[in-house]
């Protein structure tokens, strides 16, 4: 239910945010992105693009919705519940500083702001269908800073390290390649990922002590309830 309530959340801020901050600051992140490389990377990486190549970062893209729960659901299964609400709810205030940020720092993806300078079609083979649905249900994006695909994965991939090993090494690969993807497919610019990946570390950090205040809260109100 949470993730469902993010979801629903996030898909209301593609028309939202205008209305909030019509500040865009796309401009900025290209001008960043182009001091650290000298080049724009997604339009760099059109020298690697194939349909076959495109379809896997597609379903590389796509694990992010595996990636958003598989830490939160194997630590739920094994019945190891404090550790499932650090990780579920460290995930859930990350989304919602994430959108915070969406609307402070509003900016368009790549794939909308640079399409003038790509020279090669993107396009897949039997995953043709997903990109295009994803392109099509965030067409007036401005949620590209930070990188919440990234965030969000990374958090997972923390907290696999923490409570579950073997699971952090699986996840690993799968990390690595969605946030290539992100760079493939158009979807962000480099300082976006460096951005999710630092609020990541933060929400890390914070989203446990949260949690403990608020059990805290609890059994504090739980206890003048009985009394």
């Amino acid at each position: 239910l949470p993730f469902g309530f993010c979801i629903a959340i996030y898909t209301n801020l593609h028309d939202t945010i205008p209305f909030a901050n019509a500040a865009d600051v796309q401009n900025v992140l290209i001008k960043i992105d182009q001091w650290m490389f000298g080049v724009q990377p997604c339009v760099w990486a059109e020298q690697f693009i194939n349909p076959t190549l495109t379809d896997i970062f597609i379903l590389a893209y796509a694990n992010y919705f595996v990636l958003n729960v598989i830490v939160a659901l194997v630590l739920y299964i094994q019945k190891r519940y404090q550790e499932f609400r650090y990780a579920l709810v460290t995930t859930i205030i990350c989304y919602y500083i994430g959108y915070f940020l969406f609307i402070l720092f509003p900016a368009a993806p790549p794939r909308i702001v640079l399409k003038p300078l790509f020279t090669v079609t993107l396009y897949g083979q039997a995953l043709e269908p997903i990109k295009h649905a994803i392109e099509i249900s965030a067409q007036h994006s401005r949620g590209a800073f930070p990188s919440l695909h990234c965030a969000i994965s990374f958090i997972s991939l923390f907290f696999a390290y923490r409570y579950i090993k073997w699971l952090f090494w699986v996840m690993i690969p799968m990390v690595v390649m969605l946030v290539l993807s992100t760079i493939y497919l158009r979807h962000h610019y480099v300082i976006d990922l460096i951005a999710g990946l630092i609020l990541s570390v933060i929400v890390y950090f914070i989203g446990p002590k949260i949690e403990d205040w608020w059990k805290g809260l609890r059994f504090k109100y739980n206890k003048s309830e009985m009394l």
